[in-house]
């Protein structure tokens, strides 16, 4: 596992002292070739790598992913931003065969502790119902993905402001606007063309009811897979003119298992 680079500073100072070694020559210093900046960076080939990196989430569902846990916490706001009501769901995914199976592990309405009553609940409306609606919230359309990628126009901004070795990416509609297609901003690495994390909305909503939908992405490496989702944070407004609704959502993905790669999968 990486060490933080704050630990790093620190291992000098944890170290014994050294001993007879430290009146020997200092080996040469290992030179490591800086990071492309921003200005070398080709942004068709990045696109190119990344869309090989970022792996179709409905893809993953259906051939890749084994199992997972999703755990997600719902906040509904007043119009002044205090919290009213709250929602935690810790969800395990698993197969069963060839089918699909999501295992209510614990549930809490405003701090309490609603289990039994909501596995009840499910039990009623069908697991199979519930199942579809939690698919197809991680089927969020990533716009670096091969299938969107055509949707969108891509501009690289510059360097990131937090960590220059990585650079921005901006996105917004090619053509057409629709519930597919995004516009937001990317943190890249252009070494590795693996997504950080990315910060996007719709340019078109499902429902005349939505007023707004902003959605932040966090990304992991996983060997052989790419760029995973491990943390979506959503916040939206929308409901009718009297009834207002403001959410706030986190959802995260822990314990996942993914099944072995196809043998005929390579490298770009």
């Amino acid at each position: 596992m990486r060490r933080p680079p704050l630990l790093l500073a620190l291992l000098p100072l944890l170290a014994p002292p050294a001993l007879a070694q430290s009146a020997q020559p200092t080996p040469p210093p290992v030179h490591v070739a800086p990071p492309p900046a921003a200005a070398q960076v080709n942004l068709a080939d990045l696109l190119h790598r990344l869309a090989y990196n970022t792996p179709d989430s409905e893809e993953l569902l259906e051939e890749r992913l084994s199992s997972f846990t999703m755990t997600s916490f719902t906040e509904e706001l007043d119009g002044k931003g205090r919290v009213k009501h709250n929602k935690l769901r810790v969800t395990r995914v698993h197969h069963e065969g060839e089918r699909r199976v999501a295992q209510l592990v614990h549930a809490e309405d405003d701090g309490q502790d609603t289990t039994e009553k909501t596995r009840a609940e499910l039990e009623k409306r069908g697991q199979a119902e519930d199942q579809k609606k939690n698919e197809k919230g991680l089927s969020f359309p990533v716009p670096f993905i091969a299938r969107s990628q055509p949707l969108h126009h891509f501009t690289l901004v510059g360097p990131d402001k937090n960590d220059p070795t990585k650079v921005v990416v901006h996105f917004e509609p090619a053509d057409r606007k629709g519930t597919d297609v995004m516009v937001g901003d990317a943190v890249v690495d252009p070494q590795t063309a693996m997504l950080q994390w990315l910060r996007l909305r719709p340019t078109k909503y499902q429902s005349s009811l939505v007023d707004r939908i902003d959605v932040e992405m966090r990304f992991r490496v996983e060997p052989g897979v790419g760029a995973v989702v491990q943390r979506i944070v959503g916040e939206g407004d929308g409901g009718l003119l009297f009834v207002r609704r403001h959410r706030r959502s986190t959802v995260t993905f822990t314990d996942v298992v993914f099944k072995p790669a196809r043998a005929s999968e390579g490298t770009p």
